[in-house]
């Protein structure tokens, strides 16, 4: 599996970073068990899976480039992150 995150970053005024996280892909069926338990579910539906929370970083990225900052910020959007995790640990 191959894992790919976009990561943007905006220097603050001191040293110290708020971090916001939040994935980009959709969950991934990891067994044929689960293939069958949840044919077309709302797991399966991309985007979707995680759409508000993509949302309220990329407008919160948007306003924070505005004005200047006291802290750091980094914006982390993951891929494979339902993937038994692969794309968090990388």
């Amino acid at each position: 599996m191959t894992a790919t995150s976009t990561i943007a970053a905006r220097a603050g005024s001191v040293p110290q970073e708020i971090l916001i996280v939040a994935h980009l892909d959709t969950w991934t069926p990891l067994s044929s068990r689960d293939e069958a338990r949840y044919p077309g579910s709302l797991l399966l539906q991309g985007v979707d899976d995680n759409a508000s929370e993509l949302g309220v970083m990329l407008e919160l990225a948007q306003q924070l480039s505005k004005r200047p900052l006291h802290y750091s910020v980094r914006f982390v959007a993951l891929s494979a992150g339902d993937s038994a995790l692969d794309g968090m640990q990388d």
